[in-house]
């Protein structure tokens, strides 16, 4: 009897070599016997916001047609397979074995090989899914019935050669080995021999000679060649142990021309890899010859830590490995053009398994450092085991008690995110290890180029630290990303700074030490707040509020608002109890006497008239210090700050004392992380504020400070190229730098600081901190702008925004922020992003904010969604006034190109007849690169006509490492032009054009950003209103004094002074 059937390849990832196992060919054999077979396939969605639509739109697609029954090969989600089974009615719903048992195998109907299939279909007792073969024997009895067929290539597949060799010829038996002699093992359900995790090793292994074996590979090959006649053929070799027979295979391949150049991807255990370098060495001579490359892209490092090769039954020694990376990098220098092993960064690691102990992850990230293994691996610091009952390590985990009905809600399935079956839920045997592993997942989400080495011992040195924070993986991270703020180090250079060794609380260890009653913990991100008083708890202390804030947008100065706030900590209730209440009571002397705080200190910050701008802070603690040196272990405007109050002067000895006491405290843990924070804290450096400082080396000569050496503080850069700068100049609203050539670039400071320890503060210094007359506030805003993250469906050239991950706001702090908006008195409100219709509480959010109180809603936005009727439907009935839609281009080609994503001009032209269509009004943001200036006008009169009303113009600001980006960035005389025309056409403010630039004819294009009244609230929880963004300028250049426009200019960004110089300006006298 014929049934309907679906075939559904489902992967979790694009990028990853899982084929199909053969489906496709099953699903050929299935239509051959008269069964209707269509075939599915599907990537899951990484972006998490988008897979309710991904599932729905599955739903339909099995749905619409009355399958009898749906088949797939791998399945990690429960929900995806709840959606299906609801999809299919009255359908089975399939999992075709591979000879593994999964996690979710109860939910499926069937859980079956290809014959089962078979009986299944035809109403047949289903048997059993075959056993592996487990002898050589059986293997080549097998073999003389298979055929030469080729895994046909999908979507994030490679094409794949295999055989006529089956099994892996590592076959030492792991039950004979110390972990698992404890157990009886049943070797009818237990495979035993190989490595302990593997479920390839099928027990049993039958080697081909060579000459078959090429054979059979060329045949492949030839046939896969056939269907890509052109480039370099990229092919995965499935095969365990092919070393001895590369050579003979590449020179075959450059014999038979044909065949032209082959990039071969093959994997091998370290061992194999040591032992066969002649040949390896042979295969890239001869590979050489036909263009063709020996890619080793996976070697079985597994891990560095001793005890772990023993349980995963490696036969292998960290010294091996280590062997092994050398080898890898000799070849790739000797063959540079043949050999290959870097690009895939894919080598095999498993950092964490249920008996994963804190010196275990040590030892892992001190030889990782060593060996430079990141090179190697990505995310080695995210691998996790996966446990199926056919290996050891499931047996060894059941026996241990360290099984699980799920996983920890801060661990997921690491087989869900690569795409294969659903893996056993496992726990650690040491709970310390799970709040290690969340660390290191928070550390990876903030910073994702953290090197793993620096990952995995900053996690697992705080927690020793703290054992407490096993209670609370969830928030374990919460203390030490506020350490590393408080350090202000970027913690991607920590291995050329001070070393994830010495990251330490040096308040909390004063506290503990009991040389202090408590501390505050300012600027804590309200969203934080919970989870760090919980985790301070968790370590034995206690924590409270005691009060929120916000802050400005230099990171200096406290405003009223609730976007961050002040936890104090304390090591009794008592101590919080008064602590709190002394502070929220003002007393500043006895709060100062139970921080530890120097007396003289205390004082000298009473008597200034406004406390909460904490550079004007630094800056009353120069002017104090006078003419006296300043001492190089209480400044606190460098890298290194190793005092949490101000001191009274650059000189104060308590002062001096307690920071002293810091560094020790700093040489016991880690004396090459506290010599670099001496030698560092000893070099004079350049602070603008809290966002902007350098370190220098140099000296003062008159007026000028005259420059030897500029490096950027991590996470602090100037903004401007300062390699060939030879001098510096400071004065009250900018510092000045000067080349070689005598060219001056000036970037916009308040009162600048340029400190050289132990010296006195040169008068050119002294003389911009002076104090002055006070100076009139900004208008209040208009308009509260929202980034809740910086996810996005599209990836414009230029723009940093990232598919998944990176800082994110919750609903609870983008109403807070909405809050605060309105009493503020502000009643506009723009959503912006990323994308910021991927939000799912998008709809509540605008909702709320018209119910409190917001006239208009502006979503900035590509349109992409609302190219779907309902959404932008959705979106006017839930309060969106306008929308902002974002183009590249007055055509497919061009807008398409620039925003990297195939079919985006033609969803942005949906999106925007489907506002218009539900009465919201369209405006256009224009995003201009020097390659599109030209058309601007076009631009302009293309989207007029679609209906758009007016059009900002933004200047493509690129990242100085993107080379693609600084090519096309615009240059501010070609948009001038382009504007001048453009106005022909349409409404025009050009945003980044200094108003200079602009013909006086052209005056209303011209924009000044104090007018409109922004106050931004972005992703990381940073207020700043827009005309202090670096991004809409600052900088001007000397030419610029004197203009008559300069009152209502922003400048120009610095770092496009820096790259193109100032002729381009055009100062207005008189």
């Amino acid at each position: 009897m014929a049934s309907k059937i679906a075939v559904l390849d489902l992967r979790a990832r694009s990028d990853v070599f899982l084929g199909d196992r053969g489906l496709s060919r099953i699903a050929e054999r299935l239509e051959r016997a008269g069964h209707e077979v269509a075939r599915l396939d599907a990537t899951w969605p990484a972006d998490a916001a988008q897979r309710g639509a991904f599932l729905e739109s599955l739903a339909r697609d099995v749905g619409g047609r009355a399958l009898d029954a749906l088949v797939v090969e791998r399945a990690w989600d429960a929900e995806t397979l709840d959606v299906l089974r609801g999809a299919l009615g009255g359908g089975k719903l399939v999992r075709l074995a591979g000879g593994v048992r999964a996690a979710l195998d109860d939910r499926f109907d069937a859980v079956v090989d290809e014959n089962g299939l078979r009986a299944l279909l035809a109403g047949d007792v289903v048997p059993e899914p075959a056993r592996p073969p487990s002898s050589a024997k059986e293997i080549r009895a097998l073999r003389v019935l298979a055929h030469d067929e080729i895994e046909p290539e999908h979507a994030g597949a490679l094409p794949a050669i295999r055989g006529p060799a089956v099994g892996c010829p590592y076959l030492v038996d792991a039950a004979k080995q110390a972990p698992f002699a404890k157990l009886a093992l049943d070797r009818e359900k237990v495979q035993t021999r190989g490595c302990t995790f593997c479920l390839d090793n099928t027990g049993a292994y039958a080697a081909v000679n060579g000459d078959e074996t090429v054979t059979r590979w060329l045949a492949q090959l030839r046939t896969l060649r056939a269907s890509r006649p052109d480039g370099r053929l990229e092919v995965l070799l499935v095969d365990e142990r092919p070393h001895p027979h590369l050579p003979q295979l590449f020179r075959a391949v450059a014999a038979e021309g044909a065949l032209g150049a082959i990039e071969l991807l093959i994997k091998s255990r370290v061992d194999w890899l040591l032992e066969h370098e002649a040949e390896l060495a042979e295969a890239c001579t001869i590979a050489e010859t036909s263009g063709s490359v020996v890619h080793v892209y996976l070697v079985g490092f597994e891990s560095f830590d001793p005890d772990t090769l023993v349980l995963f039954n490696k036969g292998t020694s960290a010294e091996d490995n280590v062997r092994a990376i050398a080898l890898l990098r000799d070849l790739a220098a000797r063959f540079p053009r043949s050999f290959e092993h870097r690009r895939l960064r894919a080598h095999g690691f498993v950092a964490f398994t249920p008996w994963t102990t804190p010196e275990a992850l040590l030892t892992n990230a001190r030889r990782m450092r060593e060996v430079g293994f990141d090179e190697l691996r990505a995310d080695a610091a995210r691998t996790r085991l996966r446990l199926y009952p056919r290996t050891p390590l499931h047996a060894l985990a059941e026996a241990d008690g360290l099984l699980t009905p799920s996983f920890d809600a801060t661990r997921g399935d690491r087989a869900a995110e690569q795409g294969y079956d659903a893996s056993f839920a496992w726990r650690f045997a040491d709970p310390r290890v799970e709040a290690i592993f969340a660390i290191c997942e928070a550390l990876r989400e903030r910073w994702r180029t953290l090197p793993d080495a620096d990952r995995l011992e900053l996690a697992t040195r705080f927690v020793l630290r703290w054992p407490g924070l096993a209670s609370v993986p969830d928030v374990a991270h919460l203390p030490l990303v506020h350490v590393l703020d408080a350090w202000d180090l970027d913690p991607r250079t920590l291995s050329s700074t001070l070393g994830a060794a010495a990251i330490v609380d040096l308040e909390l260890e004063r506290l503990v030490a009991g040389h202090k009653r408590g501390l505050l913990k300012e600027g804590v991100a309200a969203r934080d707040v919970d989870g760090l008083i919980r985790a301070y708890r968790a370590t034995g202390l206690v924590a409270a509020v005691v009060e929120t804030h916000d802050i400005d947008a230099s990171g200096s100065k406290h405003l009223e608002g609730r976007s961050h706030a002040i936890v104090a900590v304390a090591r009794t209730d008592d101590d919080l109890a008064e602590i709190v209440a002394l502070q929220r009571a003002r007393d500043t002397r006895a709060m100062g006497a139970r921080m530890g705080y120097p007396t003289c200190c205390v004082e000298a910050f009473l008597a200034q008239p406004d406390r909460r701008d904490n550079v004007e802070n630094e800056r009353a603690t120069l002017r104090r210090t006078g003419a006296r040196a300043i001492d190089a272990r209480v400044v606190r405007t460098g890298p290194v700050r190793l005092l949490s109050h101000h001191p009274c002067s650059g000189d104060c000895a308590a002062s001096i004392a307690i920071a002293e006491q810091a560094l020790q405290h700093l040489a016991a843990i880690d004396p090459r992380g506290a010599r670099w924070a001496r030698e560092t804290l000893a070099r004079p450096s350049l602070f603008l504020d809290h966002a902007r400082s350098a370190l220098l080396e140099g000296a003062w000569r008159g007026d000028r400070f005259e420059v030897r050496a500029i490096d950027d503080v991590p996470r602090r850069s100037l903004g401007v190229r300062h390699d060939d700068v030879v001098a510096i100049e400071l004065a009250r609203d900018r510092v000045v730098l000067i080349d070689a050539r005598g060219d001056r670039t000036a970037i916009a400071a308040s009162s600048p600081l340029l400190i050289v320890p132990g010296e006195p503060l040169a008068l050119a210094a002294r003389a911009v901190i002076a104090p002055s007359l006070p100076v009139a506030l900004s208008t209040r805003p208009k308009w509260l702008e929202l980034t809740p993250d910086y996810r996005c469906n599209q990836r414009c050239l230029g723009c940093g925004v990232m598919n998944e991950g990176g800082p994110s706001l919750s609903s609870r702090d983008l109403v807070s922020a909405m809050i605060d908006g309105r009493r503020q008195g502000i009643e506009q409100l723009w959503i912006g992003g990323g994308e910021p219709t991927l939000r799912r509480d998008l709809l509540p959010l605008v909702r709320e904010a018209r119910a409190r109180g917001y006239t208009r809603v502006r979503l900035q936005t590509n349109a992409a969604m609302l190219a779907y009727p309902e959404v932008a439907r959705r979106l006017a009935d839930a309060g969106v006034t306008e929308i902002a839609v974002s183009i590249k281009g007055a055509d497919a080609l061009t807008h398409d190109r620039f925003a990297r994503t195939e079919g985006a001009f033609e969803l942005l032209c949906r999106g925007i007849e489907h506002a218009r269509a539900v009465g919201l009004e369209v405006e256009g943001d224009v995003l201009v690169y020097r390659s599109t200036t030209p058309t601007i006008p076009d631009v302009v009169r293309v989207f007029s006509a679609r209906g758009v009303a007016r059009f900002r113009l933004w200047m493509m600001a690129p990242d100085a490492s993107d080379p693609a980006a600084l090519a096309e960035e615009p240059r501010i005389a070609d948009v001038a032009r382009a504007v001048h025309d453009a106005l022909a056409h349409g409404e025009v403010v050009s945003l980044h054009t200094p108003p200079c630039a602009l013909d006086d004819g052209d005056a209303r294009a011209r924009f000044f950003a104090p007018e409109l009244g922004l106050l931004v609230h972005d992703a990381t929880g940073r207020r700043f209103r827009l005309e202090r963004s670096e991004i809409e300028g600052g900088a001007f250049a000397p030419r610029c004094d004197g203009c008559a426009l300069r009152a209502r200019c922003n400048g120009v960004r610095a770092s496009y002074l820096s790259r193109h110089g100032e002729a381009e300006l055009r100062p207005r006298r008189g």
